[in-house]
This record gives C-alpha cells, sequence and structure tokens, in this order.
C-alpha cells in the first residue's frame, strides 16, 4: 500500500534535521514536516541510456538506478515549491537527461515519469488522486508517453474507450470502472492503427477498489517498441 509515512532510506538525509530537532516526541510523524510521497517511472525510451539516477535539490535519490521500464519504491521528500528535480543516466552523474522545478505540495502523493528523445528527455509530474475506488468499482487513468505518436486513443478490447485522442505527455484523471479481467489497446488516434495491446492470454485484472495507471511507453518503431504497462498505484 502506498502511504506517505513510509520512509525510504536516502529521504531519511532530506529530514533528518528536523527528526533531530524532535525527537523527545516519539508520535511525530512525516507529516509534520510537510512530506509527499514521490514514485519515479523510466519510460525513456533512448536505448542508449541503460538506466537513471533521480536527484532533488542536488540529492541522489534511487541507491540503485532505474532501469528502462523500471521504477522505485515510494519516496518521501520534503514539500515545497520549485523543488529542482533531476534525471541524470547512471553512466556519468554529470549526463543530465531532463530538468524540472517542481512544486509539490504537503502530504500528496506524486508520479514523476521520464520521456522524451535522444537530447531532449522530458520530465511529465502527476499529483495522484489515491482515493480508493467504492466496493466492486476499480480506478484507471492513461498516461501517454511515446513521443512519435501525436495522439492515441485507450479503449478496452471490444468495449468501451477510456481516452480518445488524448495528447502526447497528458496524463488523464482517474476513472471508475467495473470490476473484471480485461484486454487493453492504444489506438493511433490518426490511422485507428492498434500500436499496442496487453495480453490476450494472461488478462489484465482489476480489483475492487484499487486504483491503477495505463502507460504507453516506448516507440511505435526502434529497439524500445510501444508498449502497454499496466501499474497499480496502490502497491508503492
Amino acid at each position: 500500500m502506498r502511504n506517505i509515512k513510509k520512509e525510504y532510506l536516502l529521504p531519511i538525509i532530506i529530514i533528518g534535521s528536523f527528526l533531530m530537532a524532535s525527537c523527545e516526541k516519539p508520535s511525530t510523524t512525516y507529516e509534520d514536516f510537510n512530506s509527499t510521497s514521490v514514485v519515479f517511472f523510466n519510460a525513456y525510451p533512448v536505448s542508449t541510456v541503460v538506466s537513471v539516477n533521480l536527484f532533488m535539490d542536488t540529492l541522489k535519490l534511487t541507491p540503485t538506478a532505474i532501469p528502462y521500464a523500471g521504477s522505485t519504491g515510494t519516496l518521501v521528500v520534503l514539500s515545497g515549491n520549485d523543488r529542482l528535480t533531476e534525471l541524470k543516466s547512471s553512466a556519468t552523474s554529470q549526463d543530465k537527461l531532463a530538468t524540472l522545478p517542481i512544486s509539490f505540495a504537503p502530504n500528496t502523493f506524486n508520479t514523476i515519469y521520464l520521456t522524451g528523445t535522444t537530447g531532449a528527455g522530458e520530465i511529465i509530474q502527476a499529483t495522484d488522486d489515491l482515493t480508493p475506488a467504492p466496493n466492486g468499482r476499480a480506478k484507471i487513468r492513461t498516461v501517454h508517453l511515446s513521443p512519435d505518436l501525436t495522439t492515441v486513443d485507450f479503449l478496452i478490447k471490444d468495449g468501451a474507450s477510456l481516452s480518445v485522442q488524448q495528447a502526447y505527455k497528458a496524463v488523464t484523471k482517474f476513472a471508475l470502472v467495473d470490476t473484471g479481467t480485461y484486454v487493453f489497446q492504444v489506438k493511433d488516434s490518426q490511422t485507428s492503427v492498434v500500436k499496442a495491446s496487453t495480453s490476450s492470454t494472461t488478462k489484465i485484472k482489476l480489483k475492487s477498489t484499487e486504483c491503477y495507471t495505463l502507460l504507453a511507453r516506448g516507440l511505435s518503431t526502434g529497439s524500445r517498441l510501444l508498449t502497454l504497462q499496466v501499474i497499480n498505484d496502490l502497491s508503492y
């Protein structure tokens, strides 16, 4: 379960001075220090970049670099305005792939995605509404991070559309769907050609009250081909 009270090893450094000052209060929680929760997903489709490290205000938050299609667990960091967020190739700490000042509200859940093309990496930040869905329903949102497709349609195979003509880098709000087992597809909006699909033999099961992200990542051509990744946002 993703929980803002979870602590990740390196962010202890960020709030250590505050903890020292209040060590006589054993009931103190991280919310008292304006903390926020962050998960990072590496969706950078450039095959020459093996893995990526996340830095915030020059502090490295990833003890192990994150490979393509991988993610961190929940990182707990201080909230605040214009937190300098940098993503660097693990090959050299000087190789910056993308930089963005991000403002994090206290006690929120956030996801940072890396996408882009060679020499033009981009950071996408989303604030996550992880309020559980009602019993018998699940929540799902769609994220378009395939740089060589202008707009895409997300849909349930032989079923309803989840998002139509969604722009590159756009993140939708969570929508309610019935629980069940599904095959998801993403189409090029311009041609209606299916570009990626989840497995028809191992279908995706959406569980009651859970929150999911349907992430389109990769390229329509190339070594890191467009793939649909279904993420349970409550599992971090």
